[in-house]
């Protein structure tokens, strides 16, 4: 659990509970922070990604809307990936900008 209040309900940054088994990854939270060790510099975020039980925690600096879409994009490419490995012959979008037509 990483915000939740119950086993298997996180809490995201938009304020919403989502389910812990959900399949896809998804944006936790993404809050100020302090810079991370040996790092230097103001601006930092903490950013959480979950995927089932299994949870990302990151840093990124910059301004908080440069760093949500940052996140947002990582977490496109992560299922993008997963997407992959369960449809053969599926392009990930950030290879050529689109998806190939599957047949």
């Amino acid at each position: 659990m990483v915000d939740g209040d119950k086993p298997g309900e996180q809490v995201a940054g938009d304020g919403f509970t989502r389910a812990a088994d959900s399949e896809d990854y998804e944006i936790v939270s993404v809050r100020p922070a302090s810079a991370p060790t040996n790092m230097s510099g103001k601006s930092w975020h903490c950013y959480v990604i979950a995927q089932g039980r299994n949870t990302i925690r990151g840093y990124r600096q910059g301004n908080l809307n440069a760093v949500k879409a940052s996140v947002e994009e990582l977490v496109l490419r992560l299922n993008e990936r997963r997407l992959g490995k369960r449809y053969p012959g599926y392009q990930h979008a950030s290879a050529r900008g689109k998806p190939s037509n599957r047949k």
